[in-house]
């Protein structure tokens, strides 16, 4: 119950937030190919025209018209509508899927230009299915919104048009059917929102659990989370089936109306048209084309209207890619920078995420070739104040400057090619080391550089085992790395990108004492004309630090050496005879 009611209150926000302004707004982000549709719509009133052709040509054949002429005539007709219809769904699916490639490219591309915070809210697994399935829905929504309902609603006109011709009445007693199917349509179309909206928001949940259940495999088996793990993805597939059998039935239900209406329909068809024939007021020929065309008719009608139903049907995929599309995006525009050779400048800055204040009044100098350590106990926000100086997250107070201009004055994507930054999880790609190596790197390097760095990266043991050198193949997340391979291989990357300023996040957490010795020395190097910012628990590592700042529940309450630290700050002296 809570888990659908949370689902009502998501639905709503989305409504509140104006659906339909933000799809419509979609447009002016896409490249539309409105030839293409265009295209299609033609095709689909000329495949609407050829398919009333042959139901009236017909007409010869009941009056007793089989010369042979007649005949070949309606043969070609048939070949032709046939034909035709072949050659209309060959365009018709190649416009479907090229819509939804432009949405799907668009939605990538909107992807990397958004900010880093907005990943906080949206979880980024369930992107996925946002970028592949929804972005088709919505390709699929511009063709049957444009073309076949335009065909449809053509044929609708020819047909009703063609009866009339037979006679009015019976023009005139179809059209009575029409607000029973609006109707029946209207309803469909409301609840198929709702659990189509649900059954995607389901198919996302499973593709994140899936995701995450074949990363951590291992951790789950060493902790033995096999049976509460697979009661878990047994849960999201119940709800996912249950969803499924749910939009079934109802399915099921409308077919059953469908087909209560139809029968009507063609009794009435049977019964008035041969009272009117036996009234002498309609010829056996058009009566017999006429009940042909009532069938039509009626599935011209209910196609129409079922499209109101896959319509709003899919509403959910059209409102989650609208939402990402209408997010505001990370500014590129700002000053060229060639250089970071100026002080950065926290004053009375405040970071908030989601509402929780993780920062706060927080005023401190960097100045270039500083060697700065932040530590603190866990949650004293040392990662948040690392995402800060690159630009992730902005202060909701306060100012970060370089030199006497703000951060944001300046172009984001030139600040952070300065920056070389080696996170607490370390991003390992599935490619080969040289790709991941390389990274970043913006110049030219050659085999020997990278070899000379994996040296000085304690990876020369492990370079010298591999069979295929720099070509060897990581998989995913560096599965075949240890841990304290994948942290080597980050520090490696950091140091082949020409950078003035280092981050270093826990970069040596996976490390043995010896292998974190060569690394330090290797840092150290690279660091040497340059300014470092590290994260560390590790105190003895602080000590090589210029300046130690200590922060504490996001204020930062101390700051020089580590001997200064240790008189001047209780807070600090806790924390070391705690050896954190």
């Amino acid at each position: 119950m809570e888990k659908h009611r949370a689902e009502s209150v998501q639905l709503e926000a989305i409504q509140d937030k104006g659906l339909w302004r933000l799809f419509l707004g979609m447009f002016r982000r896409v490249h539309i190919p409105w030839n293409w549709l265009f295209l299609t719509v033609i095709m689909s009133l000329v495949s609407a025209r050829l398919s009333i052709v042959f139901p009236d040509y017909q007409r010869r054949f009941f009056d007793g018209d089989f010369a042979a002429k007649t005949v070949v005539v309606g043969i070609l007709i048939l070949i032709a509508t046939a034909g035709f219809s072949i050659f209309y769904d060959l365009l018709d699916g190649y416009v479907r899927n090229l819509v939804a490639k432009l949405f799907r490219d668009s939605v990538l591309k909107k992807i990397f230009r958004l900010p880093a915070s907005v990943f906080d809210r949206l979880n980024p697994k369930e992107l996925i299915s946002r970028t592949s399935v929804d972005t088709q829905d919505i390709g699929n929504f511009l063709v049957t919104a444009m073309a076949t309902l335009s065909g449809d609603v053509y044929r609708l006109v020819l047909n009703i048009m063609l009866v009339y011709s037979y006679h009015p009445h019976l023009a005139l007693m179809q059209l009575v059917i029409v607000p029973l199917f609006i109707l029946e349509k209207l309803i469909q179309g409301r609840i198929d929102y709702r659990y189509n909206y649900r059954l995607q928001l389901r198919i996302s949940r499973l593709t994140a659990f899936l995701s995450d259940l074949l990363v951590n495999i291992p951790i789950i088996k060493i902790f033995t989370q096999e049976k509460k793990e697979t009661k878990r993805g047994e849960e999201l597939i119940d709800e996912l089936n249950d969803t499924k059998l749910k939009i079934g039935y109802i399915g099921l239900a409308f077919i059953l109306l469908d087909q209560v209406l139809l029968v009507g329909n063609r009794v009435f068809a049977v019964l008035y048209g041969a009272y009117l024939v036996q009234a002498g007021q309609l010829d056996i020929g058009s009566w017999i084309a006429y009940f042909m065309l009532v069938v039509m008719l009626f599935y011209t009608m209910n196609s129409i209207v079922n499209q109101w139903s896959v319509l709003k049907g899919i509403q959910g995929a059209a409102a989650r890619v609208a939402y990402i599309m209408d997010q505001e995006e990370e500014s590129l525009e700002g000053e060229a920078l060639e250089a970071i050779k100026e002080d950065i400048v926290f004053d009375q800055v405040r970071v908030s995420i989601e509402g929780k204040t993780i920062l706060e009044d927080l005023s401190l100098v960097i100045k270039p070739g500083d060697k700065i350590s932040l530590v603190g106990p866990s949650g004293a926000g040392k990662t948040t104040l690392l995402n800060s100086l690159e630009g992730f997250l902005l202060p909701c107070e306060g100012e970060i400057r370089l030199g006497d201009k703000p951060l944001g004055d300046y172009a984001i994507r030139d600040y952070r090619r300065r920056i070389a930054y080696v996170p607490q999880e370390v991003p390992i790609f599935a490619a080969s080391l040289r790709d991941n190596l390389l990274y970043g790197a913006d110049r030219e390097l050659s085999d020997a550089d990278l070899v000379q760095v994996l040296e000085k990266a304690a990876l020369g043991n492990y370079y010298r085992g591999l069979k295929e050198g720099l070509d060897t193949a990581i998989q995913e997340n560096g599965e075949n790395l240890s841990g304290g391979e994948r942290q080597r291989i980050a520090i490696a990357r950091a140091m082949l990108k020409d950078s003035d300023l280092i981050l270093l996040d826990e970069a040596t957490a996976s490390l043995d004492a010896l292998s974190e010795q060569e690394v330090l020395a290797a840092i150290g190097e690279l660091a040497e004309d340059k300014t470092l910012v590290m994260v560390t628990h590790n105190l003895s590592l602080a000590q090589k630090a210029d300046t130690i700042f200590f922060l504490k529940e996001g204020r930062l309450l101390a700051r020089g050496s580590y001997e200064e630290l240790k008189q001047s700050s209780a807070d600090f002296r806790e924390l070391v005879l705690q050896g954190v």
